[in-house]
């Protein structure tokens, strides 16, 4: 399983890396995180580029000005990568794309990983082989997500509840995105894909979840309180504003990573 969920994660980058179980260390904002992996280039391949691109295409035609608080906090991070939880329904996927392109770092979707490792959808994966199931697969992708450094990490709305999930979390700084319930419902009440919701009242059934949840959410550095009125552009530059203050108020020991183990620097 570790050796098909590595070469999916290497896909779903399209930059021909391999991870070896070779120990590095990583400080992030005052936490001193010993992991397992170093990335290196398995064969010569066109390394995967993360530009700023209206159409999402990575050509260089059509690049948008970044404003200067991404260069700012890009220069803070470090290449730490940014894990966002939160509900279904959070906005989780829509704003780690803005986050990636804004940053000039690597988008991944743990559930996207998932589907293409079980080559099918999570709501398959939950009636067909239960949910414990699909919780087993999250874990070993987001184990081998947070090998890789800069990256915007878009995770399943229950993966905080997993205590052995912190630790790869814990890699990285993590962001909660916590809109209203009311904004939440009127995201997912129309889609069938979520399978916690296929119930006589999904609205009381996301209230529940998210009360079952709030205090492992709540463990994340920052917590963004999204106003149901916000544009994902206004979310982004909320986010941003907040790393940025996170990581003044809690300033990072290392000075640099090495490039070795940067995907957008190969080995």
């Amino acid at each position: 399983m570790a050796r098909n969920v590595n070469e999916m994660v290497g896909f779903v980058f399209g930059s021909g890396l391999n991870l070896r179980d070779t120990e590095r260390r990583v400080v992030v904002c005052g936490r001193d995180v010993s992991v397992l992996g170093k990335v290196q280039r398995r064969r010569p391949r066109k390394a995967a580029t993360c530009v700023c691109v209206k159409d999402g295409s990575g050509d260089r035609e059509g690049i948008e000005m970044v404003p200067p608080a991404y260069d700012e906090l890009r220069e803070r991070l470090k290449r730490t990568n940014v894990f966002l939880v939160g509900m279904m329904g959070s906005g989780k996927t829509t704003l780690g794309h803005e986050l990636a392109r804004g940053l000039r770092y690597m988008f991944l979707d743990t559930d996207e990983i998932v589907e293409k490792l079980a080559r099918k959808p999570v709501s398959q994966i939950f009636d067909q082989e239960g949910e414990q199931t699909f919780r087993r697969l999250e874990h070993a992708v987001l184990d081998e997500v947070q090998s890789y450094i800069g990256c915007v990490v878009s995770t399943g709305g229950g993966i905080v509840m997993d205590q052995t999930n912190w630790g790869p979390l814990q890699t990285g700084l993590v962001v909660w995105l916590n809109p209203s319930v009311d904004t939440l419902f009127e995201r997912v009440k129309d889609d069938g894909t979520r399978p916690l919701l296929q119930v006589t009242n999904p609205k009381a059934k996301l209230e529940s979840i998210l009360e079952n949840r709030r205090e492992m959410y709540a463990q994340a550095d920052v917590t963004v309180e999204v106003e149901s009125k916000w544009t994902t552009t206004e979310i982004a530059f909320e986010t941003v504003r907040m790393l940025n203050n996170f990581i003044k108020s809690h300033p990072p020991r290392a000075k640099k990573v090495p490039p070795s183990i940067d995907p957008m620097h190969g080995a």
